[in-house]
């Protein structure tokens, strides 16, 4: 299977918080932090007024014949991101200088 980008080339909010949840909990804040700065805009520049994340594209495949759509990924995961990038960001600034 080869990765091919969304038509419209445009950020998909469930799949970019389970890339920055996966970099998360990998180390990534202490490696390079930017990664993950850019992606919490991205999520944070997706938000509706209602607080709400678009609903976009079905998010999971099974046998690659079935689709799923969990309506509520859409809002669980960036939120949980986001929350995830606050919580290491206020642990790294209350560190101090690495």
């Amino acid at each position: 299977m080869v990765y091919k980008n969304i038509e419209g080339d445009y950020a998909h909010a469930v799949n970019t918080a389970w890339a920055m949840l996966a970099l998360i909990y990998a180390g990534q804040f202490e490696r390079d932090p930017i990664p993950l700065h850019r992606a919490a805009k991205e999520l944070i520049n997706m938000q509706l007024e209602t607080g709400e994340f678009p609903q976009q594209e079905h998010v999971g495949s099974f046998n690659c014949a079935v689709f799923f759509n969990y309506p509520n990924y859409r809002n669980l995961f960036p939120i949980w991101a986001l929350g995830e990038y606050r919580r290491r960001l206020r642990a790294k600034k209350s560190d101090g200088p690495m």
